[in-house]
């Protein structure tokens, strides 16, 4: 199981980038997806195989009341957003659903759109079968990032 944020996440608390209300989106990826290996990845193009899930039915998700805050009591920094749905209904794709892809949403081009993250934790590998795909973001946040 992995949890992995990329440089591009990191860039974009850098440069103020990502902040509250920051049009954050999530994408269903497949078994073929390059980013555990791919740490370094700025942007979406960075990635040799995206992988995205292609069961019928399946939309990204434009995650809605995006929040960015940072808790002195953790020293974290927390993406947060309301909970969602990848389309109901939705069938099979051509492999299973092997976790989420984060990235932040530029311009709608993978060469400027930048790669947040990556989590394969909660319930994946997962195959639909015609029913809806729903992501319950956990009351922590679904990640961050914490200083050492």
């Amino acid at each position: 199981m992995a949890v992995i944020l990329f440089k591009g996440f990191f860039n974009s608390q850098r440069d103020g980038t990502l902040v509250t209300a920051a049009d954050v989106r999530l994408k269903l990826v497949m078994a073929s997806f390059t980013g555990e290996t791919e740490e370094d990845s700025v942007n979406v193009a960075d990635f040799a195989d995206l992988d995205e899930f292609d069961g019928v039915g399946y939309t990204e998700l434009d995650c809605a009341n995006v929040t960015v805050t940072f808790d002195d009591a953790t020293d974290r920094m927390i993406l947060d957003f309301d909970d969602g749905t990848f389309g109901d209904p939705v069938a099979a794709g051509t492999g299973s659903i092997y976790g989420i892809f984060a990235y932040l949403w530029v311009d709608g081009t993978d060469a400027n759109d930048i790669a947040l993250g990556f989590t394969d934790q909660g319930g994946f590998p997962a195959t639909p079968a015609n029913n809806a795909v729903n992501l319950t973001v956990a009351a922590t946040g679904f990640m961050y990032s914490e200083q050492a």
